[in-house]
């Protein structure tokens, strides 16, 4: 079972695990392990779960951050780092509709900081419709070069506060 850290368009932006069950409803042996009233070890599944995981992390993610911080850069951050859970095919429009960019990284370090094979570039601009922006001389490490094509993996996030409507 997964469940959402909701945006504005109704699907989720980020989704985490609330337990799993079988085709009948039962969880056991698969749901999440908690307390209960009672301070007793019981075994549950649902949204009460995941919700605050998802929420938990983009916490972490503003407390890390210098202050001055936009929380779009840590919600940007918190997508950027989410994980496909389809692992063997790409969130399609439909897919996207229950799993949003993912599950996100529980590991801070790696959502915050990049390790010696990556390199994370931030851009905060206003972006005009129909104007053009380019990256010119990306200092590409020659390893990376064959037969004058360039080779690696590129992630892109571009996320957006859309007008709202009061109304």
């Amino acid at each position: 079972s997964l469940s959402e850290m909701e945006g504005t368009g109704g699907e989720p932006d980020v989704v985490d695990y609330g337990g799993n069950c079988s085709s009948d409803g039962v969880f056991s042996g698969c749901g999440i392990i908690s307390f209960d009233e009672n301070s007793n070890l019981i075994e549950n599944i649902g949204t009460s779960f995941s919700t605050p995981r998802a929420t938990g992390i983009y916490g972490q993610i503003c407390s890390s951050l210098q202050t001055g911080y936009s929380s779009e850069l840590a919600k940007a951050l918190l997508i950027h780092n989410s994980k496909n859970p389809l692992k063997d095919k790409p969130i399609s429009r439909q897919h996207a509709n229950y799993l949003g960019f993912g599950i996100p990284s529980a590991n801070l370090e790696e959502i915050i900081f990049c390790n010696k094979s990556k390199v994370t570039l931030v851009f905060n601009t206003q972006i005009q419709s129909g104007n053009l922006m380019s990256m010119e001389n990306f200092p590409y490490p020659s390893s990376l070069k064959k037969n004058n094509k360039w080779f690696g993996e590129i992630k892109m996030t571009l996320l957006h506060r859309p007008p709202l409507n009061a109304n």
